[in-house]
């Protein structure tokens, strides 16, 4: 025999088993707890999370759209090849030795915050 979790009686295996009584994680719940559980639960608990998703399911749309819709920008461009330059100078500086390694590591974080740059201001416009 087990015990029901929120008030101490107990729980047969035919009460589980029936559906009379649940078990969840190793807890169970006897047949009066249970039915008061049933009463407790609201409905408009359930509007509540349609209406949520709902909301959720516009927003995901709408950005969706404005992705779809948004305008062509030059330093978008300017900054996707700046980014292909950025991982040139990376591989080139893994393969480099010594000074010529430090500067190429150097060029390669100034590009990447030209990089940067073209992306912000190409959002702002």
């Amino acid at each position: 025999m087990h015990k029901c979790f929120r008030c101490g009686k107990a729980v047969s295996e035919e009460d589980v088993a029936s559906g009379k009584a649940y078990l969840r994680d190793g807890y169970y719940v006897c047949p009066e707890c249970l039915e008061k559980i049933r009463q407790d639960a609201r409905h408009d608990e359930m509007d509540t999370v349609k209406s949520q998703l709902a909301a959720i399911t516009a927003e995901l749309r709408n950005i969706s759209q404005h992705l779809h819709y948004e305008e062509f920008s030059w330093l978008y461009v300017l900054g996707g090849g700046l980014q292909v330059l950025v991982l040139f100078f990376l591989y080139r500086a893994y393969g480099a030795a010594g000074a010529d390694k430090v500067q190429t590591l150097l060029s390669a974080v100034v590009l990447q915050l030209m990089t940067i740059t073209a992306f912000v201001v190409g959002k702002l416009k």
